[in-house]
Formats: C-alpha cells, sequence, structure tokens
C-alpha cells in the first residue's frame, strides 16, 4: 500500500506522515517551511492565529453596534388629536435571529469563497451544496 503524488515524484507508505512542500492559499508561506523548527513554526502560527481572532473580534464588535443601532431607531407619528405615539422602526427579535443566522453559516460561505476563488471560479466540493445546506 503506498502514495505517490505525482507532482513531485515522491512514493511514501500509508504508514509514512505527508509533508505539505506545495504552495496553498495562504499557507505555507515561505517554499521552504516545511524545514523550519517546529517550535519557530508553531510561534508563528499562534501569533497569526491570534491576530486573526483579535480580528475578528473587532469586526463582530463593530457588526453588533451596527446591529443595535439599527433596531434602536425609533419614528414618532402624530395623530389627529394631537397625541404623538413613538414606535420602533425595527423589530429587534427579527435582527437577532438574522444575526445568528449569518454568523452560523459565515464560515461555510467563506470557503466556498475561498475554495471558487482558488478554482478559477469552477465549483469544487464543497460548492454551493455547502452554502445551501446552511
Amino acid at each position: 500500500d503506498e502514495y505517490t503524488w505525482s507532482e513531485t515524484g515522491y512514493t511514501m507508505s500509508l504508514n509514512e506522515t505527508a509533508i505539505c512542500r506545495g504552495k496553498g492559499s495562504l499557507l505555507p508561506l515561505v517554499a521552504d517551511e516545511y524545514t523550519w523548527s517546529p517550535a519557530v513554526r508553531a510561534v508563528l502560527y499562534g501569533f497569526g492565529m491570534i491576530y486573526m481572532f483579535l480580528g475578528v473580534s473587532i469586526v463582530a464588535d463593530m457588526f453588533m453596534n451596527s446591529i443595535e443601532e439599527i433596531t434602536s431607531r425609533s419614528k414618532q407619528v402624530t395623530k389627529k388629536d394631537g397625541r404623538v405615539i413613538t414606535y420602533k422602526v425595527w423589530n429587534p427579535t427579527v435582527a437577532n435571529l438574522t444575526l445568528l443566522a449569518l454568523g452560523s453559516s459565515a464560515p461555510e460561505i467563506l470557503l466556498s469563497v475561498v475554495e471558487t476563488l482558488n478554482k478559477d471560479f469552477f465549483l469544487g466540493g464543497l460548492g454551493s451544496a455547502t452554502i445551501t445546506g446552511s
């Protein structure tokens, strides 16, 4: 039982660990990255993950502030008898449910977009079924 990777001609048994030597969408950052010390790579990827999580938290905080601003809008209407009635323009429950749906489907949608961009806009294994399923 052997596995052959046609691009490099590298043959290995199923008991060996494969080393990613190709160029991915984002990682590996440089061609010879697999030769670096695992500790150096772990530290660099750890800092990268922390940086990404901070970015996601900032964007999510801005998005939540926007949702709160939109749902807090109200409108005043003057009745014929002179009374002023204030009512909310947006239903906060609907807005929060929309946020929940978007937040739970965002990873699948982003994976599908990245895959589509990497395959020169051809449908891949994830494709539209991922978005439809979410």
